[in-house]
């Protein structure tokens, strides 16, 4: 069943650079670039220790930008989605923005929590207002904003004061949110696209024995279910360089947990994206210490077949490579290592360069 889901030679490849010194923005090369489903790039950079993101066009052309005092952005299927704090609060508003880095709308909404896309919007679940920053002891709420900052639900109780370890919405616009369920055990609720829940707090796994940072990420499946990730963060040092596990598949809406399948199971230290039309999987990596600085994209059929790996090559020597990524369109997105950088003679002035190949996984 992998008839043609394997691309065929890979478009040109784009490579955007900038300068910046390391005297006056130290880490601006840090943050790492998003796609959208139209094909722009969105790479980030902080000025001043401020995130800004500045958006190429498929042919590597500046096309505009955006940026915030503090914040984090998705890629969304009409531009971009973000959310905005200030100097006294994590967040302060999310914004819709277009193409070009135009806002589209935004919604004000001030507190602190948990963020994660989805195909309406950007769903938040967290200690959340509309007009300040509710009470540290107050109940959890979520949100979901439109693509345009307009409001679509919230807030609404999450219905438990539990922790939160991870959360995500699936193909059909329902939100997962994963919960501490006691010793040993990691717990989920389901919300409709209404906010209204869809099912009461349920058990997901037990026997659960956290590391010093672990937390749970989902990617959608095709069959619009969820597959649950364990993620681990060995060393604080290396934000990018994780370890993960996949454990379960989540049926949408549904509190149940099924074991996750073999070919899953057996896909260890990856993220895994839906490509070629939403008809295959992409499993790409984290950063990595590697003994070759290549990247590889496994492509894997329906049944978790794989049908082929196509590489990203850097050089043949060792590297701590950055996370690979995929835009919404099917962009591969790569960042050369810090140690492949260039610094002017004598300067303190550097390079961030950004590769990417456009739609090659459409």
């Amino acid at each position: 069943d992998c008839e043609g889901l394997m691309p065929g030679a890979l478009p040109a490849r784009i490579q955007y650079q900038k300068e910046y010194s390391t005297a006056s923005q130290q880490g601006s090369c840090a943050g790492l670039p998003i796609g959208n489903i139209d094909g722009q790039v969105a790479v980030e950079s902080f000025n001043g220790g401020h995130p800004q993101w500045t958006i190429l066009a498929r042919d590597g052309t500046v096309e505009g930008g955006f940026n915030f005092w503090h914040g984090e952005a998705w890629p969304d299927p009409i531009g971009f989605i973000a959310y905005g704090g200030s100097s006294a609060e994590q967040t302060v508003a999310v914004v819709g923005f277009d193409d070009f880095g135009h806002s589209d709308g935004s919604a004000r909404i001030v507190g602190s929590g948990f963020f994660a896309p989805g195909p309406f919007g950007l769903f938040l679940v967290g200690r959340f207002g509309q007009d300040a920053s509710p009470p540290a002891n107050s109940d959890p709420v979520i949100f979901m904003v439109g693509h345009d900052g307009t409001l679509r639900y919230g807030p609404k109780p999450l219905g438990s004061r539990a922790t939160v370890f991870g959360q995500a919405v699936d193909p059909s616009g329902r939100a997962l949110v994963i919960l501490d369920g006691g010793p040993g055990t990691i717990s989920a609720i389901w919300f409709n696209t209404d906010g209204t829940p869809a099912t009461g707090v349920f058990t997901i796994l037990t026997g659960f024995q956290p590391g010093p940072s672990t937390w749970f990420e989902a990617s959608p499946l095709l069959d619009g279910s969820l597959a649950l990730e364990r993620v681990d963060l060995p060393d604080i040092r290396f934000w990018e360089e994780r370890r993960s596990q996949w454990l379960a598949v989540l049926p949408s809406g549904v509190a149940r947990a099924d074991p996750a399948p073999d070919w899953l199971a057996q896909r260890p230290d990856t993220r895994m994206e839906l490509v070629r039309n939403r008809r295959a999987y992409a499993f790409l990596p984290w950063a990595a210490q590697v003994g070759t600085c290549n990247q590889q994209v496994e492509v894997a059929s329906p049944s978790g077949a794989s049908c082929g790996k196509i590489d990203f090559p850097v050089d043949g020597n060792a590297c701590r490579t950055r996370e690979l990524r995929l835009g919404l369109d099917g962009t591969v997105i790569q960042m050369l290592p810090a140690d492949r950088e260039t610094t002017r003679p004598g300067t303190s002035v550097t390079t961030c360069t950004v590769r990417f190949w456009p739609g090659a996984l459409h």
